[in-house]
């Protein structure tokens, strides 16, 4: 191995340790959300965030006047919205919670094969002993990043279901047609899509690292 690919395998043990410590720390803190560790103050994106992809009446109890202002709907509609029920909980959060549960394994895998990878090259390992060594790391890899891709794809199509507040208010659960119908009317330039585009953003916060380059940067730890 020359010098140049012994500074790139040692360059990419650090950085996918790294970067996976900074991703472990976001999921782990995301499952705590989810199980109701930290408060949350309503009448913010956080709060939406939270009742789009982790909200349980078991944490908090909410009416559609936390998430709209009641301004914008007039005296008999706020009124009427006040009795608009929530589900138990937002039909997307057990899926949000098993997402980061994923995660979190895969990380924890990841930062195994990382420091192997860092092992096996400072220690300069050869013949089958560098294959133990090394091949964990782009096979951990490879499932991280088609991992990455369903949730993206997933997340991509929350964001057409949540472009108003009657399909946001469907996604989450809440049923009553005709009230939706009419707050939406009313709410017609009001978007609901940010809590969508921010989790299909944090799942891909591994693409900056390029697949192709850093199996590439593998080949050449051998």
């Amino acid at each position: 191995m020359c010098c140049r690919d012994y500074v790139m395998c040692i360059f990419a043990a650090i950085w996918s340790f790294v970067q996976t410590i900074l991703h472990l720390a976001w999921c782990i803190w995301a499952v705590n959300f989810y199980n109701c560790h930290y408060g949350i103050t309503r009448n913010t994106f956080k709060f939406l965030w939270y009742l789009t992809y982790f909200y349980s009446d078991s944490c908090v109890n909410v009416t559609v006047l936390d998430v709209i202002d009641y301004r914008y709907l007039g005296n008999e509609t706020a009124n009427r919205a006040l009795n608009l029920p929530f589900p138990p909980q937002s039909a997307a959060a057990d899926r949000t919670a098993n997402i980061f549960s994923t995660y979190i394994v895969i990380d924890a895998l990841w930062m195994v094969t990382a420091l192997n990878l860092l092992i096996a090259t400072l220690c300069r390992i050869r013949n089958q002993w560098a294959l133990l060594m090394h091949f964990p790391w782009p096979s951990v890899l490879l499932i991280l990043l088609f991992f990455d891709g369903v949730c993206a794809a997933w997340y991509g199509i929350d964001v057409s279901l949540t472009s108003d507040f009657q399909s946001w208010a469907m996604f989450i659960g809440i049923p009553n047609q005709d009230l939706l119908d009419e707050i939406n009317i009313k709410l017609y330039a009001v978007s609901m899509v940010y809590p969508s585009i921010l989790m299909m953003a944090s799942v891909n916060a591994y693409q900056d690292f390029d697949d192709d380059a850093s199996i590439s940067i593998e080949s050449r730890c051998y």
